[in-house]
């Protein structure tokens, strides 16, 4: 098993699929546009004798925040209702996720950082205190679990900014880690932690993505084991109205899977997102649940967990980071402190695996709208340079360094013989020729040479000129801006990103989403047929774990140019693309 995890995180998984007719790499490479790879060139011209010459510094690099810890990432061993809230506002970048080609991406990403099991009306901690140390294998690997099977596991690189916390994050479930790691420490939890070294760390994971189908966790109904208790654990005193409103939520859900999941979906669509504070007293939870109705992630985690635990359902909170902004330029997922999120894990006994479930509003998660025009798109480069040094340079293993500058140095003295060489016979062939032309071998030898002269430098003209004429010929060829799109290599978008194209589209004419609404209180609200349909497709997928068919894929894209065309036909809109 350790051999098919090393191979699977060194990128040489073995393919099921008969049309693949051998191994592949986990980790594409993706190119990038031409105004992008010719200043990355310059740089790499400017910066390859100072990457040899001098010391590598983990925090170093272009334009980022990088003093010490002056940025908090909201991390504890704790956490108390409130705390995500203010830290969501916070733009600084925490990590910056490359991921395989068969890893979900957009909304879809939920980075696992640390989880929760006991609370007590205000703050969330751990009971127990076991962990247990990982020592490095060969290849620098961690293995700290293991894979279900070959197929489900998706492969991260993550750049991780200095932080104030020890923790490793990666999507769940994490069965090996390969990086500059001695050791590493798991605890009772799941949460991976390492000796913090102050600086940019980067390392790749190895995740097992594979959950059991529905229809074996509904049926999942064996008793919890004496070790599971802490996760049904509830406060000394909670307002009884909580077990009464889980009670009658869950009261025609037939197993467990169903009553989480009506639990969820009651959550999403019957209370507001707001980052404002504003549920108070001594049980926030029952003030959030019946007076004010609004919260942020901590309360709508905080409030399906003990709603679970009511109806005797092993669960507990999770602490880390959702969803990001994909940089297409880059291949990479940005995380920001505002991406901080909290969500629930359940537990199937049977299958023994625990599940996650996200009772928080979707407008509660889609964060700040990606920017656009000039400004966006210097930024998207920007942090497409920024990560290209990060990865090539700043993360650049000592060993793979040092082989590199051998390689360098070797092919520098090779290319430098051969220079070399026709330099002097260049130089030759020039001495011969200018002396032609001064008459040394007489008038017609000179005479000659200046017609050779004024040949070449016409022929190197016109070789230009021409030479120039064809780039501009073949730049305006169809099949060379097909081929240009695939060199970008863009990435699809998540399963539900048509929702946020709908509301980008609504924005336009100017209907805006307010926090309170749920999807389908906003669909009625803006009174289009169009916005009904799409939202009630959204909510097949993102609430009622359903797959898009190709018909119905082919319908919302329908429907969206509708929508689209409206929105250009209308007087003073602005074209939506």
């Amino acid at each position: 098993t350790s051999r098919r995890v090393e191979q699977a995180i060194a990128g040489e998984e073995i393919v099921k699929d008969p049309k693949d007719a051998g191994p592949r790499t986990l980790l594409p490479v993706r190119g990038l546009p031409l105004a992008a790879i010719t200043l990355i060139f310059v740089i790499i011209l400017l910066a390859t004798p100072l990457f040899f010459l001098l010391p590598r510094v983990g925090g170093a690099g272009f334009g980022g925040n990088q003093s010490g810890l002056s940025t908090s990432s909201g991390f504890s061993d704790t956490v108390r209702l409130g705390g995500i809230g203010r830290i969501q506002q916070n733009d600084a970048v925490v990590m910056r996720v490359k991921l395989d080609e068969h890893a979900e991406s957009g909304v879809g990403l939920y980075f696992r950082g640390v989880a929760l099991d006991t609370f007590d009306n205000q703050t969330w901690s751990k009971s127990k205190t076991v962990k247990e140390p990982f020592m490095k294998g060969d290849r620098d690997l961690i293995q700290v679990d293991y894979p279900t099977s070959r197929e489900n596991l998706a492969v991260q690189t993550i750049y991780l900014e200095p932080l104030d916390t020890q923790v490793l994050f990666a999507l769940p479930r994490a069965v090996a880690i390969q990086g500059n790691f001695p050791v590493l420490i798991r605890d009772a939890y799941g949460a991976i932690t390492y000796q913090r070294s102050f600086e940019r760390t980067s390392y790749k994971v190895l995740s097992d993505r594979g959950l059991p189908p529905v229809a074996k966790l509904r049926a999942d109904e064996q008793p919890y084991s004496g070790a599971m208790q802490n996760y049904l654990q509830l406060p000394l005193i909670y307002d009884p109205r909580i077990n009464e409103l889980a009670s009658a939520i869950a009261e025609n859900a037939a197993s467990r899977y169903d009553k989480a999941r009506a639990i969820e979906s009651y959550l999403q669509n019957n209370f507001g997102y707001t980052l404002e504070q504003k549920a108070s007293g001594s049980e926030p939870l029952a003030s959030f649940l019946f007076d004010v109705r609004e919260g942020h992630c901590e309360y709508f985690a905080t409030a399906m967990t003990v709603m679970l635990r009511t109806q005797g359902i092993a669960s507990r909170v999770v602490n880390g980071f959702h969803g990001g902004e994909y940089n297409d330029a880059a291949d990479v997922t940005v995380v920001r402190q505002r991406n901080a999120h909290a969500w629930v894990e359940v537990f199937f006994p049977k299958e023994n695996v625990w599940v996650s479930f996200d009772p928080t509003p979707f407008g509660g998660e889609a964060g700040i709208a990606p920017a656009t025009g000039i400004a966006s798109t210097v930024n998207k480069y920007l942090e497409a340079l920024e990560t290209f040094w990060i990865q090539y340079f700043v993360a650049f293993d000592n060993q793979e360094q040092r082989s590199l500058a051998r390689s360098v140095r070797d092919g520098f003295v090779d290319y430098q013989t051969k220079a070399s060489g026709m330099l002097g016979a260049f130089r030759d062939v020039l001495t011969e020729w200018w002396s032609s032309m001064r008459g040394d071998r007489g008038l017609r030898s000179s005479l000659i040479a200046v017609g050779y002269g004024i040949a070449y430098v016409l022929g190197a003209g016109l070789f230009v000129v021409s030479l120039l004429w064809v780039f501009r010929r073949i730049s305006k060829w169809k099949l060379w801006q097909s081929v240009g799109g695939r060199i970008r290599g863009r990435r699809h978008g998540s399963m539900v990103e048509f929702y946020d194209r709908l509301q980008r589209i609504l924005a336009l004419k100017g209907n805006m989403r307010e926090p309170h609404q749920t999807p389908a209180e906003f669909a009625v609200a803006v009174g289009m047929p169009e916005a009904v349909n799409i939202t009630e497709k959204y909510n097949q997928v993102r609430f009622g774990g359903q797959s898009l068919s190709a018909a119905e894929a082919d319908e919302i894209e329908d429907w969206l140019k509708q929508l689209s065309l409206s929105v250009e036909g209308s007087p003073g809109d602005r074209h939506v693309s």
